[in-house]
């Protein structure tokens, strides 16, 4: 239960009219998934679809860096955060796999 809370707590939360639009989550759905590796004390596998590559269009673009933006760096923090608190209750810990849609 204390990792299914520090995975809502980081979910992105809406408001206004968003709030009656679904992703899709499902808190049972959830439980179920991150129980299969507790009950076999393993590390629990996040997978996120994120971070797509940078635009080669140095004459549009604002930022003219193939490095990570602040935004970018913020978020990798978040995620190593959300990692580190999971591995505080559960010492089997948790490990992130990032799926990118063109070069990291």
């Amino acid at each position: 239960d204390q990792i299914l809370l520090k995975f809502e707590n980081i979910r992105k939360k809406t408001t206004g009219i968003y709030t009656t639009i679904t992703d899709g989550y499902d808190a049972g759905v959830m439980k179920k998934r991150l129980t299969t590796f507790v009950e076999k004390n393993q590390p629990i596998m996040f997978v996120l679809p994120a971070f797509p590559f940078k635009s080669n269009n140095d004459r549009k673009k604002v930022i003219q860096n193939k490095l990570p933006d602040m935004a970018e760096y913020i978020a990798i923090e978040n995620l190593h955060n959300f990692l580190v608190s999971v591995q505080e209750c559960y010492p089997p810990g948790a490990r992130l796999c990032v799926v990118s849609d063109g070069r990291v």
